[in-house]
């Protein structure tokens, strides 16, 4: 081990908001530059913070641990898996329109609730559900701009009642 790595996350694996934060406007450059779409996905695990608040840290670390792996399964390699916060992810969809990365969101999202996470521990396995925010990169803006749009299209799929791809 080479001591505290800041580009990635130690429970999860993946690259962190750190890497996105360097990663992310290099893709928006490289997106306006091709004049290639470039999608985005935000996905909080519905209830999270309830769960940790009941189960405690260790089992919310294991259940950002499944739900990293099934994302990174469900996703080509060109797309890039972030954790971004507590119980939440961001997916990096290059070349990739809105349209296309709802399907992907939605993918993502049925996997999840289809696959049930194991805890150690606990006898019966736990059904999740995520929200997905989407957007799609405007002509002109920048990365800071975009990251908003995804995070309020989040928002909506949280406030219509969750386990859904909303769309900003």
């Amino acid at each position: 081990s080479h001591g505290h790595d800041t580009s990635h996350d130690e429970r999860t694996g993946l690259h962190n908001w750190h890497w996105l934060e360097s990663m992310l406007p290099r893709q928006v450059a490289r997106s306006s530059a091709h004049q290639a779409p470039l999608g985005l996905l935000l996905i909080e695990i519905d209830g999270f913070a309830n769960y940790v608040a009941r189960t405690g840290p260790a089992a919310g670390d294991q259940v950002c641990y499944a739900v990293a792996r099934l994302l990174v399964n469900n996703f080509p390699p060109t797309d890039m898996v972030v954790s971004y916060d507590a119980g939440q992810f961001a997916v990096v969809l290059p070349d990739t329109d809105a349209a296309s990365a709802c399907v992907a969101g939605e993918r993502a999202r049925l996997a999840v609730s289809r696959a049930g996470v194991a805890i150690l521990g606990e006898s019966a396995s736990l059904s999740l559900t995520l929200s997905v925010g989407v957007t799609e990169l405007q002509p002109s803006t920048d990365a800071s701009v975009f990251l908003a749009a995804a995070e309020a299209a989040l928002q909506m799929a949280k406030n219509s009642g969750g386990n859904r791809v909303g769309m900003q």
